[in-house]
């Protein structure tokens, strides 16, 4: 139950940073606000790409400051074709797809290798925090989904969790 609540948790994290396009972390003694924005022109298939404009202000009761450099940020948008209901569980899940945290600092180049060894390709990154969503380039259960992701991270030292992408709160217009 509690690895349970660490997955939705992880992946309600993941997918909040990239459908917000922010990301606000604290600093003792002063308040941060970071202010991105998204470049459609570059947003072409389904991802979207974080650009911070790295300006700094200052206000006289408290200081901001504007985190200059978040990384690299997109993601693959999900559509009705994409989701699944498994069911034994009756767990909605992106077909296909591991959410994948690293350890901080972990460099794309590993998980690239990693996709090529399991038939899988990077879909989405958030290089700040390494992590990763991963689609698989044939159909995959979700107890193979699940099984995938306990053997990256039984493999891997820097794979602190990979798991499936829920589906929850997904709605079409």
């Amino acid at each position: 139950m509690r690895k349970l609540c660490s997955v939705i948790l992880a992946a309600a994290l993941i997918l909040s940073i990239a459908a917000c396009n922010t990301f606000a972390p604290e600093t003792s003694g002063t308040i941060s606000d970071t202010s991105v924005s998204s470049d459609p022109a570059i947003s072409t298939s389904g991802s979207d790409t974080v650009e911070s404009t790295g300006e700094s202000t200052s206000d006289t009761t408290h200081g901001k400051e504007t985190l200059s450099d978040i990384g690299e940020n997109y993601f693959k948008d999900v559509s009705p074709d994409d989701v699944e209901t498994d069911k034994d569980t009756g767990i909605v899940y992106v077909k296909n797809q591991l959410l994948i945290s690293c350890e901080i600092g972990t460099p794309k180049e590993e998980i690239e290798k990693i996709c090529k060894e399991i038939d899988a390709e990077i879909v989405g990154y958030i290089e700040i925090t390494s992590d990763f969503q991963i689609e698989f380039n044939k159909d995959h259960t979700y107890a193979e989904l699940l099984e995938e992701g306990k053997a990256l991270e039984n493999q891997y030292e820097f794979i602190r969790m990979a798991s499936i992408n829920p589906a929850y709160g997904i709605s079409y217009d």
